[in-house]
């Protein structure tokens, strides 16, 4: 989906909502396309958080066909 992307890790310092679904799936990802500058940093965990409605839309596109995947795949 964002073939001119550059893939970096990255450390979560505290728990995530994930661990709230590993008695219902197999399959948990603990990760979203998330587009990081100077500024968006500056807007991570502090009064008014908050990402582009861009990004959001990048977020909820990729999740559907990371499940879309999944689901064919399985299903093969």
């Amino acid at each position: 989906m964002f073939p001119n992307s550059i893939v970096v890790p990255g450390l979560i310092g505290g728990g995530t909502d994930a661990r709230y679904f590993y008695e219902i799936s197999d399959d948990v990802y603990r990760f979203y396309p998330i587009r990081i500058d100077p500024i968006s940093i500056t807007l991570f965990h502090g009064i008014d958080e908050k990402i582009s409605k861009e990004n959001y839309k990048e977020i909820i596109e990729f999740a559907y066909h990371l499940i879309k995947l999944e689901l064919y795949v399985k299903l093969s």
